[in-house]
């Protein structure tokens, strides 16, 4: 028989498919390994029956190929030097806030203070509207958690931060020396100052004690007045007369 013909009377036409080794004059196509049939056309499916040849490995699965098979690893893993390892999909941050790795996938979670809304986004907590927050007095809501505070005459407690004591001591106050702080029965804080002095306000917690001119706009003394820092002094400046016992009239030294 020539190349293209086989059998006892080389009737039969060497019309071999793609899986052919090549065409036998006596027994016709030849079939590669991974191809069966007369003419050698029909792939032979590795990964299907009992026998998987994908097994020598955990993690990878069986692919078909024409005439072969590859061994792939399944999703969530991934080929390192022929060993599927596992993927930690976090490192690509796919999740809005927490991502938790797990065997072959991962989970995303929401941060404390957050919850997940019905298109799978983290939605803050609103502590103040719900028994979340411990707050004595007010409450204020804050990304993820919430803040107390106290109404006017109270103190936030500094050990738990949400109970309000009532206000003692000054806190707020800022009262420029030589003026002082100090807090009535309402409780409010309020800045006094020392005689000699006017309170002047700066804004709603400076307080500013200011010299009080005792010169001004009435000479107390009878003579010249001279201002100080708190009060005043009187003296006697005409030839002869001295300043007398009260401190502010003047006496003929004759007199004395």
């Amino acid at each position: 028989c020539d190349q293209f013909h086989w059998g006892d009377n080389c009737n039969n036409t060497c019309n071999c498919g793609a899986g052919a080794e090549r065409c036998d004059r006596i027994t016709g196509c030849v079939c590669k390994s991974g191809w069966q049939g007369t003419l050698c056309d029909t792939d032979i499916n590795e990964c299907s029956g009992g026998v998987n040849p994908c097994d020598t490995s955990p993690n990878q699965r069986c692919v078909n190929t024409p005439g072969s098979f590859v061994c792939q690893c399944v999703t969530g893993y991934q080929n390192v030097t022929g060993i599927c390892t596992d993927i930690n999909e976090c490192n690509d941050n796919p999740c809005e806030q927490l991502c938790d790795n797990t065997v072959g996938s991962y989970t995303c979670s929401c941060r404390a203070g957050f919850t997940k809304d019905a298109n799978d986004k983290c939605q803050d907590i609103n502590e103040c509207d719900t028994t979340l927050n411990k707050c004595d007095q007010n409450c204020l809501n804050t990304p993820g958690s919430y803040k107390c505070s106290c109404n006017d005459g109270y103190i936030l407690s500094p050990t738990d931060q949400r109970t309000c004591d009532i206000k003692t001591e000054c806190t707020t106050f800022n009262c420029t020396a030589p003026g002082t702080c100090a807090v009535n029965s309402d409780p409010a804080e309020y800045c006094t100052c020392p005689t000699g002095y006017n309170l002047t306000m700066a804004d709603n917690i400076t307080g500013i004690c200011k010299n009080i001119d005792e010169c001004e706009p009435s000479n107390p003394c009878a003579d010249t007045c001279t201002d100080k820092t708190p009060g005043y002094e009187c003296s006697c400046t005409k030839n002869g007369t001295k300043l007398d016992s009260d401190e502010q009239s003047c006496t003929d030294r004759d007199k004395l």
